[in-house]
């Protein structure tokens, strides 16, 4: 993901010089990420994307311009930005939704994998209904990332 993470450190530098802060947190610890990858087989039985615990080592879950990426645990430190497995309980309280995993969302998306056919999609918040499908979750935050004009 290293085209990504240059487009995430630039674009969190510019923040930095117009707001004095920027929007990506504190990278998670080995710890937190063993931890959150234990808990998602326990209590969901799923492997979490490595892109995505990838992007967790550069910035522990972060929202930005009408996006939130999901963290290992909640953070509310100025803003709220919720844990993946705190999210997801939620939404599995719901039979319908207990096929997906949320990674996150933005106003017109939710950024979740498919656990019926093995893909990462991008979906309705409200009804849940497919927008784009694709292969990896980095190439769903690619496409959230262009289509919502999330940097522009």
């Amino acid at each position: 993901m290293n085209d990504l993470e240059k487009l995430f450190y630039c674009e969190n530098e510019k923040e930095i010089e117009l707001y004095g802060e920027g929007f990506l947190l504190s990278p998670a610890g080995k710890e937190d990420i063993e931890t959150l990858k234990f808990k998602a087989k326990n209590d969901f039985n799923i492997e979490l994307s490595n892109d995505y615990l990838m992007l967790l080592l550069l910035s522990d879950g972060f929202s930005v311009n009408g996006l939130s990426v999901y963290g290992s645990k909640i953070f509310s430190n100025g803003y709220f930005n919720n844990g993946i497995l705190e999210a997801n309980k939620v939404f599995w309280m719901e039979p319908s939704l207990s096929k997906y995993i949320s990674y996150g969302e933005e106003s017109s998306m939710r950024l979740v994998f498919n656990n019926e056919n093995k893909r990462y999609e991008a979906v309705d918040p409200v009804s849940w209904d497919v927008i784009e499908s694709f292969e990896t979750f980095y190439e769903l935050l690619q496409y959230v990332l262009n289509d919502a004009c999330i940097f522009d």
